[in-house]
């Protein structure tokens, strides 16, 4: 069978159309109780271009990239398509965090159309996709204040859920030195990014 190479506005199109499909496979009262709502396209250009602007990268650099709520992948690969637009030699791994069973089987297929278009363009894509929960996320445990492995990353991007969480919730519990009362899931995504 013969294969027609992906051009990035196709593949922008694929995965605009597939995020839309997945978000009117929930009511927004589904998307308000799991904390997911769409970033459109222009969007997470625009934020991957503001990011991208005032990030140190150089031409040949390896860049790991932080979706610590990925949903289906918006975000994270806007900022892999302006990455290579600028610097095409550089080798990008972005790593994604998404709990949520729906958006990862988005995310799954957004993310191998991104990697085949990236072979078929000669770039240099890789991804890891952590099927868990970001804030409970052991492996940065807390090191005078900050979580350690943020530091692993050369830049991170994020629209994470927004949701209301009881105070005795998991992530209330993990990130009690963030905030007190009646904790919201952004915030901790926040918290944890920005320590």
């Amino acid at each position: 069978m013969l294969r027609m190479k992906i051009d990035i506005e196709s593949l922008k199109l694929k995965i605009s159309e597939s995020t839309e499909m997945f978000f009117r496979q929930l009511s927004r009262g589904e998307q308000k109780k799991i904390g997911q709502f769409t970033t459109p396209m222009p969007v997470a250009e625009y934020m991957a271009e503001r990011l991208i602007d005032d990030a140190d990268v150089s031409i040949n650099q390896s860049v790991k990239l932080l979706d610590p709520g990925a949903g289906t992948g918006v975000l994270g690969l806007a900022v892999v398509e302006k990455l290579f637009s600028k610097y095409p030699k550089c080798k990008i791994k972005l790593v994604v965090y998404e709990n949520e069973p729906i958006a990862l089987r988005v995310l799954k297929s957004n993310l191998s159309l991104a990697k085949s278009w990236s072979a078929e363009s000669g770039l240099d894509f890789s991804y890891e996709i952590r099927e868990r929960n970001y804030i409970l996320e052991e492996e940065g445990t807390l090191e005078d204040g900050v979580f350690s492995f943020e530091s692993n990353y050369d830049l991170v991007i994020a629209n994470p859920p927004y949701k209301k969480l009881s105070k005795d919730s998991l992530e209330a519990d993990a990130m009690n030195f963030v905030v007190h009362g009646a904790p919201n899931l952004y915030g901790f995504f926040l918290g944890k990014i920005g320590h």
